[in-house]
C-alpha cells in the first residue's frame, strides 16, 4: 500500500490535539478511496483510528457522527465513539481537511453469505435511530435518480465527439427511462439512514454485528437506503439473486421498524432504480473522465473502466427488473 500521504500529515498538529497519538505507530487500513485511515498504536498498546477527511465532507459532519454514535449507544447499539481533541472538539481543522479519531474495534467485515445478519443489522441500526432527534449539519442527498437522469442526458448533449460517445449513448438508451421512480419519494416519511449499506461496512466484533462509515447518515426516504441494499447484497455473479433478495429482506423486515405499505411495495423497483442510477452516474463519469477511482493495469483510461462499471450496473438492473414479480410474491404484496 502507498504510504507517501504519511508524510504529509500534520504530525505536530496532531500530537497536540490527541497527546496519546506522541510516538504511536501508525499503520494504513485499507478502505475507501476518499479518506485517508491509519490505525494507531500507542505506547502503552492502546489502539484508535486516526481518519483524513476529504475537504469534500465539512468538518461538522463528524459532530453528526459524534452525534449518531451517542444515541446508538443509548440504544443498546455498539459501535465506535468519537474521540474528542483535548480542547473538546469532535475534530482537528486544518487545510488539507479535517482530521478525527475515533476508538478502535477489534474484528473483520462480514461473509458474502452473511447476507441474513447484515439484514438484521441494518434492520436494527434504523430502529435505534429512529426516534434520534438530532439536526443534521451537513446534508447529503445520496440518491436522486431524476437528478442523474437529467446529468446523463445533459452530458451525451456535451461530448458529442467523444470516443466512447456512441456506447455511452447505446446504454443510456436502456438506462434514462428507469430513472423515474413509479413511487413518488416525496411522498413518504423522512428516515435517519445509514446511507451506504454495502458488505463493507457491515463489521463483526466479538460483541456482535455494527455498521462503520457513518459519514452518509442522514434523514432520507428509506427506499434510496433499501433499493441501494439490495443491489448491493442481493447479488451474486453480477446479477440479482432472488434467494439472497428473500434472505436479507426477510430478514431485514422481521427487526424494521414499522414501514408503511407503501414502502414495502416500492422495495423491488428501488433495487432497479438505484443500479440505474449508479450506471448513469458511471456514464457520466466515462463522458467526463474525472472520477478518480481507475485501475491502469487494466483500463486504458479512465473513460472505459467507468464505461465498464456502467454495464455492470445496468446488467444488474436488467437482472432485477425481470424479478420484480417474484420478489413482490416474497413480500406478499
Amino acid at each position: 500500500m502507498h504510504t507517501q500521504f504519511l508524510l504529509d500529515f500534520p504530525w505536530k498538529a496532531i500530537t497536540a490535539a490527541w497527546p496519546r497519538l506522541a510516538c504511536a505507530v501508525a499503520e494504513p487500513l485499507a478502505g475507501g478511496l476518499i479518506n485517508k485511515t491509519l490505525r494507531m498504536t500507542a505506547k502503552d498498546g492502546e489502539r484508535s483510528v486516526l481518519q483524513w477527511l476529504n475537504p469534500v465532507f465539512p468538518g461538522t459532519v463528524t459532530d453528526d457522527v459524534a452525534a449518531v454514535c451517542r444515541h446508538l449507544g443509548t440504544r443498546g447499539f455498539d459501535t465506535f465513539s468519537v474521540i474528542p481533541t483535548c480542547d473538546g472538539a469532535n475534530f482537528l481543522s486544518h487545510e488539507s481537511g479535517s482530521f478525527r479519531l475515533l476508538t478502535y474495534l477489534e474484528g473483520d467485515f462480514l461473509e458474502p453469505s452473511d447476507v441474513a445478519i447484515a439484514g438484521r443489522t441494518l434492520a436494527r441500526f434504523h430502529r435505534a435511530l429512529s426516534d434520534c432527534a438530532h439536526v443534521f449539519s451537513h446534508h447529503r442527498n445520496i440518491h436522486r435518480p431524476p437528478v442523474h437522469a437529467r446529468k446523463l442526458a445533459e452530458a451525451l448533449e456535451a461530448y458529442p465527439d467523444h470516443r466512447l460517445r456512441g456506447e455511452v449513448g447505446a446504454l443510456a438508451v436502456d438506462v434514462l427511462p428507469r430513472l423515474q421512480p413509479v413511487c413518488d419519494w416525496n411522498t413518504l416519511p423522512s428516515r435517519i439512514v445509514h446511507g451506504d449499506p454495502k458488505l463493507e461496512n457491515f463489521w463483526r466484533t466479538a460483541e456482535g454485528v455494527t455498521l462503520l462509515d457513518l459519514d452518509t447518515v442522514g434523514r432520507h426516504c428509506i427506499l434510496g437506503e433499501l433499493g441501494d441494499g439490495g443491489r448491493a447484497l442481493c447479488r451474486e455473479d453480477g446479477v440479482f439473486s432472488l434467494k439472497l433478495f428473500e434472505k436479507f429482506f426477510a430478514a431485514y423486515l422481521d427487526r424494521a421498524p414499522a414501514l408503511s405499505e407503501a414502502e414495502i411495495a416500492a422495495i423491488p423497483e428501488s433495487i432497479e432504480l438505484i443500479a440505474c442510477e449508479l450506471a448513469a452516474r458511471f456514464l457520466v463519469d466515462a463522458l467526463e473522465e474525472r472520477y478518480f477511482g481507475w485501475d491502469p493495469a487494466r483500463f486504458p483510461a479512465r473513460g472505459e473502466h467507468n464505461l465498464q462499471r456502467a454495464r455492470g450496473e445496468a446488467d444488474f438492473a436488467r437482472s432485477a427488473r425481470e424479478a420484480i414479480g417474484a420478489c413482490r410474491r416474497l413480500l406478499s404484496i
